[in-house]
């Protein structure tokens, strides 16, 4: 399991066993990020499947759902751009090349988490997951579902 936390930021990716993968869904990675205007962006201390520049961008191999608290940012894909701003809901499925950042001169305060699994890939199959990233809205009951996520990680 790797963990960080500091003033500006909290991230934990978790370990997969036969357990999780049994389960059908699992969560491999949640954490948060404050990023001041002007700061690099992602900061360092990801794993390696998980970090990625701006100029090259990234593909990752689980569902990632992004929130933005606040400020605002941008998202690139190879199908489309997207400004991000706050309240918005940031769904990106595997195998999509993708990258996202904060404006530099406004900054953010995100939260995510990235999850898998057989019943996620079945649901995708059927069309009830996208099988594209989408950029939506959300509202308290977003942020309740990261807060219990992240409390259960914690605990």
């Amino acid at each position: 399991m790797s963990r960080r936390t500091n003033d500006s930021g909290w991230h934990c990716y978790l370990p997969v066993t036969e357990r999780e993968i049994a389960q059908g869904v699992f969560l491999t990675s949640i954490g948060w990020q404050d990023a001041p205007a002007g700061a690099d962006y992602p900061p360092p201390g990801h794993p390696e499947a998980y970090a990625f520049t701006w100029d090259n961008g990234r593909v990752v191999s689980e569902w990632m759902v992004v929130f933005i608290d606040a400020g605002e940012g941008e998202l690139e894909t190879r199908r489309m751009q997207a400004p991000l701003r706050p309240g918005g809901v940031l769904y990106i499925p595997p195998g999509q090349w993708h990258r996202y950042r904060p404006l530099p001169n406004v900054g953010w305060q995100v939260r995510w988490f990235t999850c898998s699994g057989e019943m996620l890939h079945r649901l995708r199959k059927l069309e009830v997951l996208p099988d594209q990233c989408t950029v939506g809205t959300g509202g308290s009951e977003t942020t309740a579902v990261f807060k219990r996520l992240a409390k259960a990680v914690r605990s």
